[in-house]
């Protein structure tokens, strides 16, 4: 089971309040205990957490919720790799720790880091079957905190990047982020000029810095399921916007052959091929359920050449065309949102 700590969710007691929700309620629906919240190392199922974060978006309307968990959430709440990431030199060094110690944070981030022709681009993203709105809103936003945290507030990206549609109210995120937004973006992150990753550290400290990187080595992690297939996902998720989500790419992004990717996967009862459409899938609803894009651009973010390859896929995995499909998860949406309004009518008469 995937597992997030719970003190990703302390927060969540005075934002649920904050939006009108009945905390109690919200956090057992979710099948958590309010408990378990006060306990910051406990671990938690990360399907929970996540199921949590929408609920409470949906029944409050707040389409902000998840950036709202991450404003309101403390950098030290992170633990003993709170105490890492202050004592490196660089935002840069920052970067590659998060990517390194991801599992102390949770088992389903990824966070990734590339630099195109001076521009370095940050990817903040969740495996695809946890990838909701909220989650990876709490994801982008908690992330943007801790760079700012450890730069002393002067680390700032040159653009926000988010696949998800533009709330209603564009307050929370402006003031969160105080910088140019990208919504219905191909990826979640930041970019920013690469000389700005060299910003120092105002708390660096090179031998502490060493000294924690060696206790973090002795805290025990359990063994992630099927490391290899997850792994795999990560990468394929994040290639496929860019059209190289190939067995030979994805293979070299773990520094081994195409052969031992596969005979790993297979060892997990596990093909590239079978992953390679399970994040497809993912992909293709989340596009064309959280943003505009039209069809061509969604075609072109899962990785196919032209429009009718896709709508053929399509149709066979969902047996319908993109557009119906579309239509009708607008219409699922609608009823929704109107039966929430509705229960609120009635609970306030």
């Amino acid at each position: 089971m995937h597992q997030v700590r719970a003190a990703s969710l302390a927060c969540y007691l005075d934002v649920s309040r904050q939006v009108g929700l009945d905390t109690g309620a919200m956090v057992r629906e979710a099948g958590l205990q309010c408990s378990w919240l006060a306990d910051p190392d406990m671990r938690v199922s990360a399907g929970s957490a996540v199921e949590l974060l929408e609920l409470s978006a949906e029944r409050s309307g707040c389409e902000s919720f998840g950036l709202l968990m991450a404003e309101a959430r403390a950098f030290t709440s992170i633990g003993p790799l709170a105490v890492l990431l202050e004592r490196l030199e660089t935002v840069g060094e920052v970067i590659d720790a998060l990517i390194r110690y991801r599992r102390h944070m949770n088992d389903i981030i990824d966070v990734s880091m590339e630099a195109i022709d001076g521009t370095s681009i940050i990817r903040t993203e969740l495996i695809p079957e946890f990838a909701r709105t909220q989650a990876l809103d709490y994801t982008l936003g908690y992330c943007f905190q801790v760079l700012k945290s450890v730069s002393g507030g002067r680390w700032a990206p040159s653009l926000v990047h988010l696949v998800r549609k533009a709330p209603a109210d564009l307050s929370v995120p402006r003031r969160l982020f105080q910088a140019p937004l990208e919504f219905e973006s191909s990826f979640n992150g930041f970019s920013c000029p690469t000389e700005l990753l060299a910003m120092k550290n105002p708390m660096a400290n090179a031998e502490m810095a060493r000294q924690i990187e060696g206790l973090l080595q002795l805290v025990p992690l359990e063994d992630e399921e099927a490391p290899f297939s997850d792994r795999t996902r990560r990468l394929v998720t994040l290639l496929l916007p860019k059209g190289n989500a190939t067995v030979e790419q994805v293979a070299s992004s773990l520094g081994i052959s195409p052969r031992a990717l596969q005979r790993s996967l297979e060892q997990e009862g596990q093909n590239f091929a079978l992953l390679l459409n399970e994040a497809r899938r993912e992909l293709a609803q989340r596009y064309l359920t959280s943003s505009s894009r039209s069809i061509t651009a969604v075609a072109e973010l899962t990785g196919y050449a032209s429009l009718s390859s896709f709508s053929r896929w399509f149709a066979r995995e969902f047996g319908t065309s993109p557009l119906s499909w579309r239509a009708a998860q607008r219409r699922a949406g609608a009823r929704a949102a109107q039966s929430v309004a509705t229960r609120g009518k009635s609970l306030i008469s």
